[in-house]
């Protein structure tokens, strides 16, 4: 597993791997842990959690962050394939494969890259070509439960980022590499 989060107000983990698969585990309490299928890992008590569904290929590089927007609709992630993603979680039962409401492909100077090969051969000769992507490494929401405005992180730009728009609101330059990214609340001082 590259990333994990709970979701807020209930026993969910949204988990991503190095191969772009995306999932929602179900953590189960200790009542629930007896006579599962579908197990994650297994403990001297039983099952930990069950597979709810997956994502093969919801990115073309390794998931680095998966978040469930607060309210459960919506779950957003992030990847080496320079994108960010909101899938509906409304748009099939569980055991079906979500949606992906929007996709958005970010990049900027100062971003770190991988080289991903095409899926499918093309140019000369057919090969498979390889391709440069920034990596998008983090990914937050705003606390307010319905909120569609989120942020991405790639290099030393801060995305910020609608779900009903298909480009980015804004670009803040941070002047060095983003490696934290969450949404505070105001405060007084």
């Amino acid at each position: 597993t590259v990333c994990t989060t709970v979701s807020d107000g209930s026993p969910r983990l949204i988990a991503g791997d190095s191969e772009g698969t995306l999932l929602c585990l179900k953590l189960l309490s200790d009542s629930e842990r007896s006579g599962r299928s579908r197990t994650v890992e297994c403990t001297p008590d039983g099952p930990l959690a069950i597979e709810l569904w997956r994502i093969e290929r919801a990115h073309r590089g390794a998931i680095l962050g998966g978040l469930m927007v607060k309210g459960g609709d919506w779950i957003l992630s992030c990847a080496e394939d320079g994108s960010c993603a909101v899938w509906d979680t409304n748009s099939a039962d569980d055991t079906q494969k979500k949606e992906c409401y929007r996709r958005w492909h970010l990049d900027c100077k100062s971003a770190d890259r991988v080289h991903i090969l095409d899926d499918t051969p093309s140019g000369v000769g057919g090969q498979r070509q390889r391709r440069s992507y920034a990596v998008v490494q983090l990914i937050a929401s705003e606390p307010e439960e319905g909120s569609d405005r989120f942020a991405a992180a790639v290099g030393s730009s801060v995305f910020l980022l609608t779900r009903e728009a298909s480009s980015p609101r804004r670009r803040l330059n941070a002047g060095c590499s983003v490696t934290a990214l969450d949404y505070v609340g105001p405060r007084r001082l």
